[in-house]
């Protein structure tokens, strides 16, 4: 389940009774105006997603985010990113992509998008050569 889920699920509440709104954030789920309900999800950790980049080519990277003016920042391998020639953020809406123009090999590692103290998305970018014509 990602970070950002949301659900709806029958809660107990003297004052609302029926559907209320459930949401996941950081590993842990919050009621909107549900203040009865005890369930509680602890996640600790998230697999990374796994992404194949070709050699030479363009990779995009994407996270959402919950509102249109969060900003994030990138992390490789728990460096934090800045602009160059070859690669850079782009901001679209909810969405947040790191645009790497053209893979080369040491592209490969962690990436993570990460907005305040709040580790978005984990990638683990593979680098691949060229696939021949044949």
């Amino acid at each position: 389940m990602p970070y950002h889920s949301s659900f709806r699920t029958q809660c107990r509440n003297h004052k609302r009774p029926g559907e209320q709104q459930c949401r996941l954030w950081r590993g842990v789920l919050y009621f909107c105006g549900a203040v009865c309900c005890l369930l509680r999800l602890l996640v600790t950790k998230w697999p990374p997603s796994e992404v194949k980049a070709t050699l030479s080519q363009k990779a995009t990277l994407s996270c959402e985010v919950a509102d249109t003016k969060t900003e994030v920042k990138w992390y490789k391998d728990g460096k934090l990113l800045t602009s160059s020639k070859t690669i850079h953020a782009e901001s679209k809406g909810k969405s947040r992509q790191l645009v790497i123009e053209s893979v080369e090999k040491k592209d490969a590692g962690e990436y993570i998008c990460e907005a305040g103290t709040e580790k978005l998305l984990v990638f683990k970018l593979q680098v691949q050569g060229r696939t021949s014509l044949a």
